[in-house]
């Protein structure tokens, strides 16, 4: 079974020389009986298929830290989005971006490009989402309902009625060393109760045969171009601009 990742990523078409950006169940690590740690174990596995050449970059998100307390510590907040992304951030393979909203864990040859990142916006210009676009990133979903942190960047780039621009200022400390920082983030429109539906977009991608499904054991896998992605949103959202809420 340990082997299994490695023909799934081939299955997808994922070279050892891409990035990728993956979310993913930690639930899929269960099936692998033989190891204590099994959730590590597959993913140092997929460090290792990526390890020359190619870059992971995995959400390592905290959505409270920053608004609520107005602090973010690189080292030390923990990943509030799912065991599979925590556990990713405390690999010691691992590197953690500094952005007190967005951060993620990265691993790989455009590691030092994506930690200098901007981080005075969310889904804006140089941010992790802008060099995922620059880069034709592949979206992985692993084990996991097909999800897309990057339509935020489209959200953005397109300016949907939804959400709204707003203003955090705090403070980031990385390696016991803070400083003062504000970001932008347009943040979702509570009053509209907006909930997302991303089935369509995925739906899409089927029909136009740009995403790519395969196994890894008892779950699927997918992978699709983010370039794809981003063309195939703006397409979709021209002619409905809430595609991507629940009806």
């Amino acid at each position: 079974m340990k082997y299994d990742i490695y023909e799934a990523f081939k299955n997808l078409h994922i070279k050892p020389t891409a990035t990728v950006f993956i979310h993913a169940d930690a639930i899929v690590a269960a099936q692998l009986e033989f190891k204590k740690n099994n959730l590590k174990f597959l993913q140092n596995y997929i460090i290792k298929f990526l390890k020359k050449n190619g870059t992971i970059v995995v959400p390592a998100f905290n959505q409270k830290s920053f608004a609520e307390k107005k602090f973010f510590n690189v080292n030390k907040t923990k990943c509030d989005i799912g065991k599979f992304y925590e556990e990713f951030r405390k690999n010691k393979l691992i590197t953690r971006t500094p952005h007190p909203f967005y951060s993620c864990s990265l691993y790989g040859k455009k590691k030092k490009k994506y930690l200098n990142a901007n981080l005075n916006d969310c889904f804006g210009k140089n941010t992790i989402f802008d060099f995922l676009l620059k880069d034709n990133a592949t979206l992985i979903n692993l084990g996991c309902k097909w999800q897309c942190t990057f339509v935020h960047y489209i959200e953005q780039k397109i300016g949907v009625d939804y959400r709204f621009f707003k203003i955090f200022s705090g403070k980031i400390t990385i390696n016991d060393k803070s400083r003062n920082i504000t970001t932008r983030y347009y943040v979702r429109n509570l009053l509209i109760n907006a909930q997302y539906d991303l089935s369509r977009v995925e739906n899409y991608l089927k029909k136009i045969k740009k995403i790519n499904y395969t196994t890894f054991g008892r779950f699927e896998v997918s992978a699709a171009k983010i370039k794809d992605v981003f063309e195939a949103i703006i397409k979709l959202i021209k002619k409905d601009k809430k595609i991507l809420l629940e009806k």
